[in-house]
């Protein structure tokens, strides 16, 4: 899946803004980039780009591993590098997430601008495994981490009348005008166990700078708690 696009990439955070679709050849899927953010500056820039994919097959598929790659203007690779979704295991008719943020310190030419990118996933359908997505809520904190940015916690109370365990967490941004994310956090996989009747808080986080963009460029967006435990 390869998506031409014009954008300013020097940028202190900088979150892609487009939309593409794509199907696997066996399987029924849509993918969709967005790339949303922008600002212009030379400082310490770093790229985030942010997708989903919804799962139209009949049964459910695991996106494993996929794999990212930047190019410049010249078709150049400028980083490859892998990427994560979550949930891992995407039931039918389910949005699925995933994220990169890369340095440009890190491109194999530094002083590039990113003119093109492919996302690669190779989904295969699963039966044994499964993850099912739990009622959490999600709070922006107000007190910056100097390295990690603002934490978002994501708190969850165990209502289902047995101990669960083995979580698949992140955050995401999503611009309420189309549904499609503006950016996703680390995604975790935590063994925590929860007792029934308890709750338990996860954090992720959003750097300043894309928190600071989304803000001031999406005016209209909302943040969503993904959590899923394995069944």
């Amino acid at each position: 899946m390869k998506k031409r696009f014009f954008a300013i990439l020097l940028a202190v955070m900088l979150v892609l803004g487009m939309s593409l679709t794509a199907s696997a050849d066996e399987y029924n899927w849509e993918i969709g980039i967005c790339t949303k953010i922008t600002i212009n500056s030379t400082d310490t820039p770093t790229v985030y780009i942010a997708g989903s994919f919804v799962n139209n097959d009949s049964v459910a598929l695991s996106p494993s591993t996929g794999t990212a790659k930047l190019y410049d203007a010249s078709d150049n690779l400028l980083y490859e590098g892998s990427v994560y979704c979550i949930p891992s295991v995407v039931q039918p008719g389910e949005r699925a997430y995933f994220s990169i943020d890369v340095r440009t310190s890190n491109f194999t030419n530094p002083d590039a601008k990113v003119d093109d990118y492919t996302f690669d996933f190779e989904p295969y359908k699963t039966s044994y495994i499964s993850y099912e997505r739990v009622n959490a809520s999600v709070e922006i904190g107000t007190e910056l981490d100097s390295i990690y940015g603002y934490p978002v916690t994501l708190s969850v109370t165990n209502n289902t009348g047995a101990p669960m365990e083995d979580f698949n967490l992140a955050s995401v941004f999503i611009d309420n005008s189309d549904g499609e994310p503006i950016f996703v956090s680390d995604t975790d996989y935590i063994y925590n166990r929860i007792p029934v009747g308890s709750t338990i808080l996860f954090n992720t986080y959003i750097p300043e700078a894309v928190l600071n963009l989304i803000n001031e460029q999406i005016p209209n967006h909302s943040v969503e708690a993904l959590v899923y435990v394995s069944k």
